[in-house]
């Protein structure tokens, strides 16, 4: 008996080592794929959908400084600057320096399904087992920070490319024998690279400092992600204990008006991220201020971002610190809505081209 005991004990052991290896492998491909299909919804929504809102908030933001040959080409709301995107640079122009946003968030993304995870064990340590908030929120603000910090060079090439309003080149020939004559300036910057390297090489402009060139306006933003982040959370958990019901299930038939499904799921979320971005907007403003600062097609006005913030509020009134913020407030809720659509179905559609290879 002790000898059939003995020859089951590894048989035993390998099984459950293979139950193991087995349960490990699964939770790594199910990580695989929410990474997958968060990318695919982050990108899809902020960056495809909301392209063209978030280009017209950059160009509202930094209106002030850009230099018009012409007065009346530059635009005095949202309305105004869509119909002068359209006639004067073309449809396809509201997605101008979107490249360099779709860039930046794949790498954020990126950037924090490796890192967070890391950082939240270092200030959780003590109880790995349990969601301290206190933890999450200073896991995600640090995770913030170093991908604001790495990405930063991306988001300026966006800011600047955003903001360029140049009018689309038309081609006039004066008479037979002249050579076709552009009578409309062309873009400031042709792609990411050729943005960068101006950047690098702008007028004025010590050798030492050129790469620091592509950090301008970075220390409003990473001031901002503490905030941010600290006031999306803690707001989350409070709007959720109001709002928030995980036991209410709806379907198409039954009584509930949309609006209080909506609330019902999505309102703590909807409603954090409203007070997050509208307190830390204002250095959203002074970081794509000082983004263009000196820039090309852009006045010199500003020495640093306090000086810029002080300049804004002293000369322009704080009003002036949320311009573009009606644009933000617009895609808040439909993103909420549309990242949690595109998430599920994604979800969806792998599940469903896995049944069929099984």
């Amino acid at each position: 008996m002790e000898k059939v005991a003995n020859n089951t004990e590894p048989k035993t052991s390998a099984v459950a080592t293979k139950l193991s290896f087995s349960q490990s492998r699964q939770q790594q491909l199910n990580a695989q794929k929410v990474f997958a299909h968060g990318l695919a919804t982050v990108l899809l929504t902020k960056a495809i959908i909301f392209g063209p809102l978030e280009r017209m908030k950059i160009v509202l933001q930094v209106n002030p400084l850009a230099n018009y040959t012409n007065p009346s080409d530059r635009p005095k709301g949202a309305l105004d600057l869509s119909n002068k995107i359209s006639v004067n640079q073309g449809l396809l122009s509201f997605y101008r320096g979107n490249n360099a946003y779709l860039y930046k968030l794949a790498i954020q993304h990126i950037l924090k399904f490796m890192l967070y995870e890391t950082v939240f064990q270092q200030f959780n340590h003590k109880n790995k087992n349990d969601l301290n908030l206190t933890g999450t929120i200073a896991a995600a603000s640090a995770t913030a920070i170093v991908t604001t910090a790495i990405t930063y060079p991306l988001d300026l090439a966006h800011g600047r490319m955003a903001a360029d309003m140049s009018k689309k080149t038309i081609v006039v020939a004066m008479s037979k024998n002249a050579s076709p004559v552009n009578n409309r300036p062309p873009r400031l910057y042709s792609s990411v690279r050729d943005c960068l390297t101006k950047t690098q090489e702008q007028s004025g402009v010590v050798q030492s400092r050129k790469f620091m060139n592509m950090f301008r306006g970075i220390q409003s933003a990473l001031i901002a992600q503490v905030p941010y982040t600290v006031v999306l959370m803690t707001s989350f958990e409070l709007f959720n204990t109001f709002l928030d019901s995980p036991s209410a299930t709806f379907n198409k038939r039954d009584d509930h008006f949309f609006l209080y499904k909506y609330l019902t799921r999505f309102g703590a979320s909807t409603f954090s991220l409203l007070l997050a971005q509208a307190l830390c907007y204002p250095l959203d403003t002074v970081k794509r201020r000082m983004q263009v600062n000196g820039s090309l097609g852009f006045k010199n006005m500003y020495k640093s971002d306090l000086h810029c913030l002080q300049t804004i509020i002293a000369k322009e009134g704080v009003r002036q610190l949320y311009s573009g913020w009606s644009l933000n407030m617009v895609k808040c809720v439909p993103l909420t809505l549309m990242q949690y659509i595109m998430f599920q179905n994604l979800r969806f559609i792998s599940k469903e081209q896995r049944a069929k290879k099984e």
